[in-house]
Formats: C-alpha cells, structure tokens, sequence
C-alpha cells in the first residue's frame, strides 16, 4: 500500500505513468494469483488487481496502522478503515470518525486489539469504535508538549507490564525528553523523564529495545539506569497526593 502518493495518469510518460501528488490517495500494487505480490506493478487494468482509493476527509495522510482484520489509516482529521474484499474491488474504505487528531506517523501502538495513538490534544482508542481515553494527565501533558516536533513522538508497548508508552518533546525541547505510559490493565497513568528517540517491544529480544545517541538501550534489565558505564542507581521516587482515610479510628498500610 501506498498512502499520500502520487495519481496513475495514462497521459504522462512510461513506464511510471506518474500523475500529480495526491495526500489522500491510496494505491495497492497488483497480486498475481500465480506468483502473488508484484510491489512494481502500480498500473491498474482489467485483468491485474492494482487500483486505487481516495480518503474524504482531512488535508493529509499522516499515517497508518496494519490491525488484525484491517488497516486504520489516519489523516490530520479523520480515521478510516481500510480492509481486503477478495472481490474485483479488491480494497473496501469506511470512515470511521472524522473527529480525531494525531500527533505524528509514529504516535500509534496497539495491545489487545485496541489501537491508542495521542492526539494534538487528548489521547484516543479504537476498538471497533473510536473513544477518547480518560487521562489523569492530560492538562499536565498537553499543557507542556511541543506540537511543531510531534512528527518525532514515538509510541509503544510494553506487554510485561500491560503499558503503552509515548515518548515526546516538552514545549521547552526540540528533541524527545519525556514519557507518558498508559496502563491499559490497571486503567492508570505515570510519567517521567527520558531520552529516547525510538521504542521496539520484547520479542526477538529478551527486553524492550529503546535508542539515543547512537546507543541501544535494554530496559527492564537490571536494576542500573546505565549498566554500560557502571552501576549508576536510578534516581526514582513516588510522590502522591494526600489521601484521605476517613474519620475514627482506620489505618492505612502503604
């Protein structure tokens, strides 16, 4: 697939047939039902299964996300819903709200068949519909994000501990210095500070793969914050608001 891309145009010179840049238009190349996928062969006729669709809303794509059963495609203002028909058609696309945000191609993740992604705003899930996700730091975020460096949020999962994690710039940097994590199974939130420019989840790895400055990193491993330099302690802390135990005589244990 194809998304943001240049119109077949008959009239323009071969092999290439290149038309005019159109940010919306997707375009799948042909399947060969004898040898299967030709990735070179974009023109569509009547005996190949190469074609082409056009999304309503929004300015731009700005990415998209292979799911089980379909792939989501986001613009600037709108999610759709592209999935195979096996049919002439080949591609069928529904638009599925054209009320949403997304702050950068690489700011989707997905666990349990639910996709999160975060918006220039607010956070947000699809899971056959879409839904806003209730933050707790949502003012603490959106209050302090640079929105003109969204293009470098990157999120990802953690499946050892249910987590999906964006990492993001602050309105005070130009380059990722911070995290937000969503604890898609406990329903909670927790931030902190970081350096990392990309994320890769346990699975051809023993450990969450993250990268900065030319270094990967192994996260989850250990109890150092940088064992390539020596045992160098993490400097962590929990801070909480004040809770209230009630009146009379009732203990809390913490």
């Amino acid at each position: 697939l194809a998304l943001g891309c240049t119109n077949y145009d008959a009239t323009a010179s071969a092999p290439d047939y290149l038309g005019s840049y159109d940010p919306l238009l997707v375009r799948w190349s042909n399947v060969d039902a004898d040898i299967g996928p030709e990735p070179e062969v974009w023109q569509p006729t009547l005996t190949n299964t190469a074609g082409f669709l056009r999304l309503q809303s929004g300015s731009r794509i700005v990415t998209g996300f292979n799911t089980r059963q379909e792939t989501v495609i986001f613009t600037d203002t709108a999610l759709s819903s592209l999935q195979f028909l096996g049919t002439a058609e080949v591609f069928g696309l529904q638009e599925i709200s054209h009320e949403i945000t997304i702050i950068g191609p690489n700011a989707v993740a997905s666990a349990n068949n639910i996709v999160y992604w975060m918006g220039v705003n607010k956070f947000f899930s699809y899971s056959g519909r879409v839904d806003t996700l209730p933050c707790t730091l949502r003012q603490y975020i959106f209050d302090n994000i640079n929105t003109t460096q969204g293009s470098l949020t990157v999120a990802g999962t953690n499946n050892q501990f249910n987590e999906i994690i964006w990492l993001y710039c602050t309105a005070t940097s130009n380059e990722i210095d911070r995290y937000v994590v969503y604890n898609h199974s406990e329903n909670i939130w927790y931030y902190g500070d970081i350096s990392r420019t990309s994320w890769l989840d346990s699975s051809i790895s023993l450990y969450p793969l993250a990268t900065s400055d030319g270094v990967v990193y192994n996260h989850e491993s250990g109890t150092d914050a940088e064992e390539r330099v020596g045992t160098l302690p993490i400097p962590a802390y929990i801070q909480s608001a004040d809770v209230d135990i009630d009146d009379g005589d009732k203990f809390m244990l913490i």
